[in-house]
Formats: C-alpha cells, sequence, structure tokens
C-alpha cells in the first residue's frame, strides 16, 4: 500500500474520514495529513471489521509529497524523502512541529483542519511598528479575530480625537502674524495713505511763506538827466529784503472736501489690507501646520509599512524553503518594497519643502509630535450666512473703500471746472541792514477760473476710472460670496467624506487581517495579502489627508467669512488712532 500527503483542502476531508474510522483502526499507526490511498494506489486496502489486523506495514515506495498550490501560486514539482515508518496511533488531532516565522515568535501551524482561534499560524507580512513608536504613527496590527475588532483602540482612529493646546497653537498663529514681513509692508502702504490724508486736509489751513531775496550792484551807468536815470542812480548798490506771503483757500465748491474723503477712502482700504494679510498670514500658517502634520503621519505610516515588508522576507524564505510558498512570492516582496521607496522618497521630498514653508511663516523649524490642530471660532450655520458674512471680509471692504475713492475723486475733477476764491497777505520789509525801515504790507482776494487745460476730459476720465472700480467692487463682492459658499459646501463634503474614508477604513483593516489569516492557513496567496495591505495602507493614508484637509477647511470658511482673525483674537488695524 502507498500512503501519499495530501493538499490542505484535501488532506482536511481525508482527516475528517480518519476521524470516523479513528476507533476502528485501534492500533494501527498513521502519521500526521496520511491519508490511506487503498485502491487509488493500486493495491487493496484491509476491510474495516477485519479481525487481525494490528498495524499498517509502510511500504518500501517513496512517499510523495506535494505543497499547497493555487492559481497565483503554483506548487513546485513534488520532492521524494525517505520511507516513513509506523507510528504510535494517536486519536487527538496530530499536529506538525512548531514552525519559525521569522517576525521574532513561535508558533504552531495545524495539519488539517478548520482554523482554531488559537491555533497555529504560518509566517506572514504583518504591518506594524515597534512597540516604543508613537501609537499615531504605526499601522494597527493584523488580529486574528477581524471581525471582533475594538474600533476604540485603533491607534490611527484614536489619534483622530487627539489635538495640540489651542493655547499653544493660537500663540504660534499670532507670532507669526505679527513676525511676518507682510503685515509691516501693508502697515507701511497704510503711514502712506495716512499721510496722503493729511495732504489732502492741509488744503484747508492757510499756507505761508518766506523769502529773503538780496542783491550786490557789481556794475553800473546810468548817464544823463532823464528821469529814470535819476531814479536808477539813487537805488543802493546793495540791500537785503524779507518778503511774506500767506494764502487762504476760501472756497473752491467742493473740490478739496471730495479730494479729502477720497484719501479718507484709501487710508481705509489700506487699512483693511492690513486685515488681508494679517488674515492670509494666519490661513498660510494653519495650513502649513496641517501639511506638516500630514506628511511627517503619511511618512511614519509608509514607513511603517515597509518596514513589515523587509521583516518578514525571512519568513517568506522560509515558505518558499518549506515548499508552501512558490519562488516568485520572493519577487512580490521585493517589488512592494521598492514602490513603497519610491513613496517615501516622495513623501520626504514634500515634508522637507512643507517644513521651509512652515519655518519661512513662523521663523522656527516644526515643533516635534506635531499633533491636529484645535478648532477654534465659530463657523456659519447655513450656506445664506456664510454669503452674507463674506461682505465683512477684509477683500470686500478694501474693494469698497477703493470704489468710494474713486467716486470721490471724479466728483473733485467735476468741481475744478468751477472757479475758486482765495485770500492772501503780502507782507515786505525793505533794507534789512541798512537803517531805514521800509516797508509795505497788502491784502489780496482772486477768483480763479481756468479754461481748457483738458480739465472737462480730465474728469470725464476720473468718472470713467469711478465706474471701473465700482464694477471691480461688485465683482469683487461676488466672488467672495461665491468663495464663502464653496468653503461650506467643501467643509460640508469634507466631513461627508472623512465619515465614508473611516468606515472604509474599518473595512479594508477587517478585509486585510481577514486575508492575512487565510494566508496563513495556506488558504490564499501573498498577492491577495499584499493588495489587502496596499488597499489598505491607502485607506489609512487617505483618511488622514481627509482629516486634515477637514480641518484646514473649516480654517478657509473662518476666512472666506471675515471671523479668522477674531478666532486667533488677533485685533484688526484700527485707523482711528490717526483722527486722534
Amino acid at each position: 500500500m502507498h500512503v501519499t500527503i495530501l493538499p490542505r483542502r484535501r488532506a482536511f476531508r481525508a482527516g475528517l474520514y480518519l476521524s470516523a474510522i479513528g476507533a476502528a483502526l485501534a492500533g494501527i499507526p498513521v502519521t500526521p495529513a496520511i491519508a490511506v490511498a487503498g485502491t487509488a494506489a493500486g493495491t487493496a486496502s484491509p476491510s474495516i471489521g477485519e479481525p487481525g489486523v494490528g498495524a499498517l506495514q509502510a511500504d518500501p515506495a517513496p512517499i510523495r509529497i506535494r505543497p499547497p498550490s493555487s492559481a497565483e501560486n503554483p506548487a513546485p514539482a513534488p520532492t521524494t524523502t525517505v520511507v516513513v515508518p509506523p507510528v504510535t496511533t494517536d486519536i487527538r488531532q496530530p499536529q506538525l512541529p512548531a514552525i519559525g516565522t521569522g517576525v521574532g515568535t513561535t508558533i504552531a501551524a495545524p495539519a488539517y483542519g478548520p482554523p482554531a482561534p488559537a491555533g497555529p499560524q504560518l509566517p506572514l507580512p504583518a504591518a506594524a511598528l515597534p512597540s516604543d513608536a508613537p501609537p499615531a504613527t504605526r499601522l494597527p496590527r493584523a488580529t486574528s479575530r477581524p471581525m471582533e475588532l475594538d474600533v476604540a483602540k485603533d491607534p490611527i482612529l484614536s489619534s483622530a480625537l487627539t489635538t495640540a493646546s489651542p493655547e499653544e497653537f493660537r500663540r504660534l498663529v499670532v507670532a507669526a502674524v505679527d513676525q511676518h514681513p507682510a503685515l509691516t509692508e501693508n502697515e507701511a502702504y497704510t503711514n502712506e495713505a495716512r499721510y496722503a490724508r493729511d495732504q489732502q486736509k492741509a488744503q484747508y489751513y492757510p499756507s505761508a511763506e518766506v523769502d529773503v531775496p538780496g542783491f550786490r550792484v557789481l556794475g553800473r551807468q546810468f548817464a544823463g538827466q532823464s528821469i529814470d536815470n535819476i531814479v536808477e542812480r539813487t537805488r543802493a548798490d546793495q540791500r537785503f529784503d524779507a518778503l511774506a506771503t500767506v494764502n487762504q483757500l476760501v472756497t473752491d465748491f467742493g473740490a478739496t472736501a471730495n479730494r479729502v474723503k477720497a484719501a479718507g477712502s484709501r487710508l481705509r482700504a489700506a487699512a483693511y489690507g492690513v486685515d488681508n494679510a494679517a488674515d492670509q498670514v494666519a490661513l498660510n500658517t494653519v495650513a502649513a501646520w496641517y501639511d506638516v502634520y500630514t506628511l511627517r503621519t503619511v511618512v511614519a505610516l509608509t514607513d511603517s509599512y515597509r518596514t513589515e515588508l523587509v521583516r518578514n522576507r525571512a519568513a517568506i524564505a522560509q515558505r518558499i524553503d518549506g515548499g508552501v510558498s512558490a519562488p516568485a512570492d520572493a519577487a512580490l516582496i521585493e517589488n512592494a518594497v521598492a514602490n513603497l521607496d519610491i513613496r517615501i522618497a516622495r513623501f520626504r521630498q514634500q515634508l522637507a519643502s512643507a517644513e521651509a514653508r512652515f519655518r519661512e511663516l513662523t521663523g522656527s523649524p516644526p515643533p516635534p509630535g506635531l499633533m491636529r490642530a484645535p478648532d477654534l471660532g465659530d463657523i456659519p450655520a447655513t450656506i445664506d450666512a456664510a454669503r452674507d458674512a463674506a461682505a465683512t471680509t477684509a477683500t470686500t471692504r478694501a474693494a469698497r473703500e477703493q470704489a468710494l475713492a474713486a467716486t470721490r475723486d471724479a466728483k473733485a475733477s467735476t468741481r475744478d471746472l468751477l472757479p475758486n476764491i482765495s485770500a492772501s497777505l503780502n507782507a515786505g520789509r525793505y533794507g534789512l541792514i541798512q537803517s531805514n525801515r521800509d516797508y509795505d504790507v497788502v491784502a489780496r482776494i482772486t477768483l480763479r477760473q481756468r479754461f481748457f487745460g483738458g480739465l472737462p476730459e480730465r474728469a470725464r476720465s476720473a468718472a470713467a476710472h469711478a465706474d471701473a472700480l465700482d464694477a471691480r467692487a461688485r465683482r469683487i463682492a461676488q466672488e467672495n460670496a461665491r468663495d464663502a459658499e464653496t468653503a461650506f459646501s467643501d467643509l460640508g463634503s469634507l466631513e461627508q467624506q472623512r465619515a465614508a474614508l473611516e468606515a472604509s477604513y474599518i473595512a479594508t483593516l477587517r478585509t486585510r487581517d481577514a486575508t492575512i489569516e487565510r494566508f496563513r492557513y495556506s488558504r490564499g496567496t501573498l498577492f491577495d495579502v499584499l493588495n489587502a495591505s496596499d488597499t489598505f495602507y491607502s485607506a489609512a493614508i487617505g483618511y488622514i489627508q481627509a482629516l486634515s484637509q477637514r480641518d484646514a477647511a473649516r480654517y478657509v470658511l473662518l476666512s472666506r467669512t471675515g471671523k479668522l482673525l477674531d478666532a486667533f483674537g488677533i485685533p484688526t488695524y484700527d485707523t482711528r488712532k490717526f483722527d486722534q
């Protein structure tokens, strides 16, 4: 009689048969996972109830061992071993010797039968980091009970509930805004607009000038007795005079008043520019924070995935040496490691750029252990409230003030077509160093009317410019309302997407663990394991990215509705101090 070791699926059915006739074959030596070939081998098998049968003698022919096979991992050619001697019969479930997994533990693999909850296992790749790694930077370990996962203890899902201190985050953003050159630049523009307004307001007040002319005659000849010559001969050879003039605009029919109001509108627009710069710096700082947080987490998760693949090379090699896996499985592992190396290089390049951006905005490198930022501020409750709040943003107000300034400039140009009335007082002291005290004081009032010179054309040009800026202000208001509506919708969509990705993450985690369990009992292929592990890794990365995008979208909505500075406690630029 020939005895053949069958593949696991066939051995399972044969094992059930042997269990049923175990009592009848008491005293008959059998070996684990061995089925009686009987007629299939071409020899007669003894009857089950035949008396006098005490033992089965092993056929001197060699045993042919066929490892498990599949479509992806075809079985290698049968190998030949020595003759199996008789062994003592044992009716308990037979077990194979313990197998080294290559990942630091030793577990036993069952010879046949369905997988028990605490049953033996074969070596396999599993995603995890060393135990001293931070919980938020490792993928969860594979479990033998994928449908009984405790989601509350998942390292990635639990990390989503951990955020940085609100006060520390607020201080960092405020410090970034205070030290950024964009704020100083816009404050300088505001000072420029302030002085331009003061220059226009100075037209309300008198202007004065003082001249001190002097002369010395180097040569003179006036002959004859004409009156003119006699007068010229009487002039002094040298003299210094003092002349003073005071001018006051009486009225220009509103031209100066409109220019002062236009300058005030430009000052307020420049102040809104400071607020807009602070808003952008704060928003960019939040974005840089989340870029660093996301990429650090992605790099750590990718590193953990790669580490486990490298650590399980020996386990796969052991399976190949034992005939359990095909030699092509080693190439699958190498290909997966190479692909992860490409991802890690790309992610680290992006992380370096994000850290440089963070250092530019804050003046310091990103702190270690960066966590999710907390939710600050209150967002609008409805999309209509978001659209209405967009009218209060700094960009909308600045555009409106610039349009108002252009309108008032156009009015001033129209008033320039009218006459203006001014008064002046001229005083002169002649001969400062001479003994005589000659002087005069003259008061004048002047009505000035200009004709031609391009004044009407300039007024029409100013009116057209005002129309353009008014249309620009309305366009910016509509665009900001649209951006606020889009930001509100984006936040809602990302909230739903985050929930969906969380469900996908949990499902792919269970799928990965179930696939690994099947592979441990040779009921799947390494290709299936790598595919499930890569799908789970992508789901984990997608969940982290969606979480960061949701948080960043919330701050974008605060910015689009003019509430970002209030959320961080950053005061707006107050131009009223210039009026004190």
